[in-house]
């Protein structure tokens, strides 16, 4: 979940690691324990609670969310 993240942290990135509410919890609990921000979530069918240029990259590794429709 937040690996590519706590690479770019080691680089001065700040990310945020998103993942479903499945077997990826544990997952979430790591990355928070160590410092990376992570969020449980399902983006199918949930706005994220933020503006839409809090962001400036979005990266998702095994999704098919229409990024452009929105």
């Amino acid at each position: 979940v937040a690996s590519w993240g706590g690479d770019l942290l080691d680089r001065g990135i700040l990310t945020m690691s998103l993942a479903p509410r499945d077997n990826h919890e544990a997952q979430v609990q790591f990355a928070l324990e160590r410092g990376i921000p992570a969020i449980l979530g399902v983006l199918s069918t949930h706005r994220l609670p933020f503006p839409s240029n809090s962001f400036d990259m979005a990266h998702c590794s095994r999704c098919l969310i229409p990024w452009t429709e929105y």
